[in-house]
């Protein structure tokens, strides 16, 4: 009984900390547009474009979005955008501008 202990304290230690790890996202799009009705537009995302230097948490338009991984071309960016709100684009956007 000794012996099974450790282990399944480590065991239980391990899935503990993982129901606390964040789901990964790999696709990040730097929003280039100047309105919110840009927002709209795959066209006004890049993922070679450098980040805007007027970031911070606050603002009405998106300076970088987080994505899920399969969110990776313009293509699949618009499909998302055509199923999602300028709120909820806005809240997977850590930084913000106006």
């Amino acid at each position: 009984m000794k012996k099974f202990l450790p282990g399944f304290a480590a065991v239980m230690l391990a899935l503990a900390a993982s129901a606390f790890t964040a789901h990964k996202t790999d696709a990040q799009w730097v929003f280039t547009g100047a309105s919110t009705a840009d927002m709209r537009s795959a066209s006004n995302y890049s993922q070679t474009e450098s980040q805007p230097a007027d970031c911070g948490t606050i603002g009405s338009l998106p300076c970088t979005v987080n994505l899920p991984e399969e969110v990776n071309s313009s293509e699949a960016l618009q499909d998302y955008i055509d199923t999602h709100s300028n709120a909820q684009i806005l809240a997977n956007s850590p930084q913000k501008r106006n």
